[in-house]
């Protein structure tokens, strides 16, 4: 039987100078890949020059400049290989990277998805300097959930049936830069996938339109809103509670999606099953729930959303006032903002440590911050 067939997509916007980078290390596969298709997506710069100096190993489709998802979708019509690995066009592949995740479907026909890791580089006077990047988070194995905390691995770094992509449906064009992990978790849902921990990708830091843009809030929570609609709850199990009987697998499942929604910013929904694990009727919380709590991360503009929203810090508030588990609930949830206070205290930075004990005040109140403070001062 014939190897099954692989097919690279690079979509490309006026990257012509890093984009022969990208093209290279796909030709330097040590598992050749059989189709690579780039999508020229309505460049001004010399994109068709370099691409066409490729000869007939690489195809050039030429189009009106409508943005990565759409070229993307593009490229999927013209797909013809067995499997689909998306490559970005100012990054490069490791040379094993393709031989590494094919073998793996190869061996397993259930499989859908293969992924491994990838590494940030950035070029200094000529040289690169490689920085290493946390994958996933300990003591999670469940892919699925990994994704929805972030972009746990990217795109590049995963090969995927093509089959899969005809089921899951095109890449969204209404929610921006973020259309891979929308993709991803579109993907993945219903998926069969593996990783393994193997560097696959190199992915560049620069000055451009990547390198330093934040992350918008608004598509991202476009994409949640859609998974908070359409996941059943018990697909936020977390794995440390699959064992965990009926009800309590249900409370650390609202737990989870409480998590989720916050990281995104969809506070009133994050709240609302912050309450529900209150009130819910399965004996007390468990060190590893009330961690997930803690380990929210109070990044870019998420927590701000909180604190500058009265009725969201209300809600918190009457999260607060409902019992002693919703209490320990928000104490938990402050835990990042007391040590970041106390941090920035330590190394001199006196207007950082007064601004995080501000938000303490504002989330907890006057008797949720005075227990926070009490609690770490005892710790």
């Amino acid at each position: 039987m014939p190897k099954p067939t692989v097919c690279a997509i690079v979509p490309t916007y006026n990257r012509s100078a890093l984009l022969r980078v990208t093209l290279d290390g796909i030709l330097a596969q040590t598992r050749p890949v059989d189709q690579i298709l780039v999508i020229n997506d309505g460049s001004n710069d010399n994109t068709e020059e370099v691409v066409k100096s490729y000869g007939d190993r690489v195809t050039l489709i030429t189009k009106k400049n409508g943005g990565k998802a759409a070229a993307q979708n593009t490229a999927l019509e013209h797909c013809t290989a067995d499997f689909v690995w998306i490559c970005d066009d100012d990054d490069y592949a490791d040379p094993k990277g393709i031989e590494i995740l094919a073998d793996m479907l190869d061996a397993d026909p259930s499989l859908d998805v293969a992924m491994g890791n990838y590494t940030f580089f950035r070029e200094v006077e000529g040289k690169r300097i490689f920085t290493d990047r946390i994958f996933g988070r300990e003591g999670e194995s469940n892919l699925k959930i990994l994704f929805l905390d972030g972009m746990m691995t990217n795109l590049a770094a995963m090969l995927i049936r093509r089959s899969l992509f005809s089921a899951t449906g095109p890449f969204r064009s209404d929610v921006g830069m973020v259309d891979d992990h929308d993709m991803a978790i579109r993907v993945l849902r219903n998926a069969k996938a593996v990783y393994v921990p193997k560097v696959i990708y190199y992915y560049r830091q620069h000055e451009g339109v990547r390198g330093n843009s934040v992350i918008p809030l608004m598509p991202c929570q476009r994409i949640f809103a859609w998974v908070r609609n359409e996941y059943r709850l018990d697909e936020y199990t977390p794995t440390f509670a699959l064992t965990w009987d009926e009800k309590r697998r249900q409370r650390a499942a609202l737990c989870e999606r409480a998590c989720v929604m916050a990281r995104w910013g969809l506070w009133h929904e994050a709240i609302e099953d912050f309450k529900q694990v209150a009130q819910f009727d399965a004996g007390p919380m468990s060190a590893e729930e009330f961690h997930l709590i803690e380990a929210v991360p109070h990044w870019r503009n998420r927590f701000a959303l909180l604190i500058e929203n009265p009725a969201y810090v209300a809600e918190m508030r009457e999260c607060s006032a409902l019992n002693d588990t919703g209490f320990a609930i928000v104490q938990a949830f402050l835990c990042p903002t007391i040590w970041g206070a106390r941090q920035a205290f330590l190394q001199g930075d006196f207007r950082e440590g007064f601004r995080k004990m501000r938000q303490l005040f504002i989330v907890g109140g006057f008797r949720g911050a005075s227990a926070r403070i009490i609690s770490s001062i005892k710790k």
